[in-house]
């Protein structure tokens, strides 16, 4: 994702080859894993990735892509909720990421955590058919007004 103001962003269509972010300030999550996994997409290039930091949350994403700050590149699962920012996707050839969702089967969830399991499940299952992905209607983002915070 980048500001909508980013040369990049301006470019026709909804994908991006990855030659293209070379030389280019990135923002990558900052889990370990994913490094690894661009610094590998980079070096069939021969190239180095330019990484400017690395975040723990999306919306420090969004946050950076908003200013123009660099380019984020964060799952397309993740959802756009600014106009200020456009989301490619990463090509030649296509990036993908695979997660591990993993709970205990006999503890009581809460609804909140029930309701991203049934989401993810919904997600694979419209995968493996091969239909659109399951999009959750905007008003179920907002947690419950009865929500314990930390």
């Amino acid at each position: 994702m980048m500001s909508k103001d980013h040369p990049l962003a301006a470019e026709e269509g909804q994908f991006l080859p990855l030659r293209k972010l070379v030389g280019q300030p990135l923002y990558i999550p900052s889990r370990r894993s994913r490094l690894e996994s661009i610094r590998a997409w980079f070096e069939e290039l021969g190239e180095e990735p330019t990484i400017a930091g690395d975040l723990s949350h999306y919306i420090d994403a969004v946050a950076l892509s908003e200013q123009n700050a660099g380019i984020c590149i964060y799952p397309m699962t993740t959802y756009n909720v600014s106009d200020l920012i456009v989301t490619k996707i990463i090509t030649e050839s296509a990036r993908q990421v695979e997660y591990a969702l993993v709970w205990k089967r006999n503890d009581r969830q809460t609804e909140l955590q029930q309701e991203f399991i049934n989401y993810v499940q919904d997600c694979m299952e419209e995968e493996r058919r091969g239909t659109q992905p399951y999009i959750m209607p905007e008003r179920e983002y907002f947690p419950p007004e009865d929500t314990k915070y930390l």
